[in-house]
């Protein structure tokens, strides 16, 4: 990233730390969430910035999708697997699904 943008960076760490994760994997950062951040650090963000952390959060959240998909085995593979592995491959599954 350009020096110039390194703050945009900052900016999206800040609220990666806080992002919230369901039981299938990290949430992507909500508008709500982004606009309590700003408020309580007091930044008001240029649309062009808002923009760019939204840019890097689908980045990150796409990242996130493909490795899920590349750990989860062949369903046909699941009923060899200890019963809490099978579980959260089943998950991991379905979430896969209900996204498509």
């Amino acid at each position: 990233m350009p020096a110039a943008g390194d703050y945009i960076w900052r900016w999206f760490l800040s609220l990666h730390n806080g992002r919230g994760s369901g039981g299938f994997g990290p949430n992507p950062i909500s508008s709500i969430e982004i606009q309590a951040w700003s408020q309580l650090e007091g930044i008001r963000l240029a649309w062009w910035e808002l923009k760019a952390l939204r840019g890097m959060d689908a980045a990150f959240m796409s990242v996130t999708s493909v490795q899920n998909e590349e750990e989860t085995p062949d369903p046909k593979e699941w009923d060899d697997l200890p019963e809490p592995e099978r579980k959260v491959h089943v998950a991991r599954h379905i979430k896969n699904v209900l996204r498509a």
